[in-house]
């Protein structure tokens, strides 16, 4: 489908805009500055971001940076794997914010910066394909604010971004094929892989099967490819020096299926999910219904629905990929919004897009300040520890429905604030930078249940402290190698028998 003319041109011998026009491009500058506020104000309004994975993250870079800082003990139990793997990029921004501020101060500006990347590079890839690209940005910030981000699944939006940056990059170098811009596409494409590598895959998937439905000769399809080589070879080096265990791949039931369509959304409120994604459809619906100005490009949408369609098909589990078919999720909706283009209705429905970003906004809000009580009490277990200490977190989750409720990497902070080791710091060979020196360490931490029995003995020679949470049932084996030293709410902090002394800093 050829490409659209843009709806604002420049005629020849007025290269100057009227003043409605020149006043018109004002007022939207300011509505995108005051949305782009909007978007990352819940970050800033908390002392203490609520997003489940974050802590851990943070903590890692913080040890990568300060790993050796005579001011702290981390070349002991960690160290530094830097290799070209995926998932660096996340680090590598994280170590340069903690030069410039303050380690907490550094995660927020970096969590800004994937808040709005996101909905920035959707809408460029929206204008280069001719869709609307302010409505798309919208309903991409609406994605950005809610579902994996506020799991903490920050480098996943971090790599989708990229993902559209580059198949933005890569509609433009069709059009127009030239080195610059081929090597435009490779960083970009690169910059997918090393930020996740779903936006990675997503990024070749969704090109080739838009070469394959805009029927484009297999010469373009090759040359897109070529792109992918070089993060290409980087994943296969990866996987030689880090091979993966081998786990077993699991499926969803149908009805488990139709209840994930929401995670593209998931936030604190299952009914304005649901809102949001009936929206979502509406827009589609209404935005098209007898609209002879609607218009669709229709090889990028035939790549949503195909992703649609590997969605229901896709296992569940598949390597170390947890939540690997909802994952698509995202992505697909964002693509298919983003191919879309209704003409006159576009204000209209981006002012109903706007209300719903602002009633999203706003509830990320309020319920990031009532989990601010829990996380200062947490902040309070972490005076009851020494600096340097060995610090074993436990922790059980309630159930699923609580899971962005439950603080239980909060420990962390403990990391960067006193120095602490603790064993749970994302460690992934291949696949992030930090590796943690062998330590005995209990399997079950963060899941819903310890399936094995703790050795308790080992946990009582190798840590001087327990950080105990949602584990009460634990309590008689705990008290028996350990003293109680700090209770409030569902956390305990137990200072085993043998506790180590940390060596006081000069």
């Amino acid at each position: 489908m050829p490409a659209q003319k843009d709806s604002i041109t420049v005629t020849k011998g007025n290269s100057l805009a009227s003043p409605s026009q020149a006043r018109g491009r004002r007022l939207r500058l300011l509505a995108l500055i005051v949305l782009a506020l909007a978007l990352i104000s819940p970050v800033w309004m908390v002392e203490y971001v609520p997003l489940v994975d974050y802590p851990d993250h943070l903590a890692r870079a913080y040890i990568l940076s300060h790993l050796n800082d005579p001011a702290y003990k981390y070349s002991d139990s960690y160290a530094a794997d830097w290799g070209p793997y995926p998932y660096v990029a996340l680090d590598l921004s994280l170590i340069s914010a903690i030069k410039l501020f303050p380690a907490e101060v550094a995660g927020k500006v970096v969590l800004s910066m994937i808040l709005l990347i996101l909905p920035i590079c959707c809408a460029f890839f929206s204008h280069r394909i001719g869709g609307d690209a302010l409505h798309t940005g919208v309903w991409a910030g609406i994605v950005s604010i809610s579902g994996y981000f506020l799991l903490g699944f920050v480098t996943m939006h971090l790599s989708f971004a990229l993902a559209f940056l580059a198949l933005g990059l890569w509609s433009d170098l069709e059009k127009h094929p030239n080195s610059l811009r081929w090597l435009a596409v490779l960083a970009a494409v690169s910059a997918s892989y090393f930020a996740h590598l779903l936006g990675f895959v997503l990024a070749g998937t969704s090109i080739t099967l838009a070469c394959l439905f805009a029927r484009k000769p297999l010469r373009h399809l090759v040359l897109s490819w070529l792109l992918f080589l070089p993060a290409g070879l980087c994943y296969i080096y990866s996987r030689m020096t880090h091979p993966n265990a081998l786990s077993l791949i699991e499926w969803r039931g149908l009805s488990e299926k139709v209840l994930g369509l929401a995670s593209v959304v998931r936030g604190y409120s299952t009914p304005l999910d649901f809102v949001t994604i009936f929206a979502g459809a509406a827009v589609v619906v209404i935005g098209a219904w007898r609209n002879p100005n609607f218009r669709i490009n229709r090889p990028w949408a035939a790549v949503a629905v195909a992703l649609f369609v590997l969605y229901w098909i896709f296992p569940k589990t598949y390597a170390s990929g947890a939540d690997a078919d909802r994952r698509l999720l995202p992505f697909t909706a964002l693509l298919l919004i983003s191919s879309l283009r209704f003409g006159a209705r576009t204000r209209y429905l981006m002012v109903a897009a706007t209300l719903l970003l602002a009633v999203r906004v706003a509830d990320t809000h309020v319920n990031f300040q009532q989990l601010q009580p829990e996380q200062q009490m947490m902040a309070r277990s972490i005076d009851a520890i020494p600096r340097d200490a060995r610090v074993l977190p436990i922790v059980e989750l309630m159930d699923r429905r609580h899971l962005l409720r439950t603080p239980h990497e909060f420990w962390s902070y403990g990391v960067i604030r006193r120095g602490w080791f603790s064993p749970y710091i994302f460690d992934d060979p291949g696949v992030h930078a930090l590796r943690i020196k062998p330590v005995y360490a209990p399997k079950g931490f963060g899941s819903f249940r310890y399936r094995e029995q703790i050795d308790w003995q080992q946990v009582n020679s190798q840590y001087g402290y327990i950080w105990a949470y949602n584990v009460r049932s634990m309590e008689p084996e705990i008290s028996r190698i350990g003293t109680l030293v700090f209770r409030e709410g569902n956390l305990d902090v137990f200072r085993t028998r043998r506790a180590y002394a940390p060596e006081s800093h000069r």
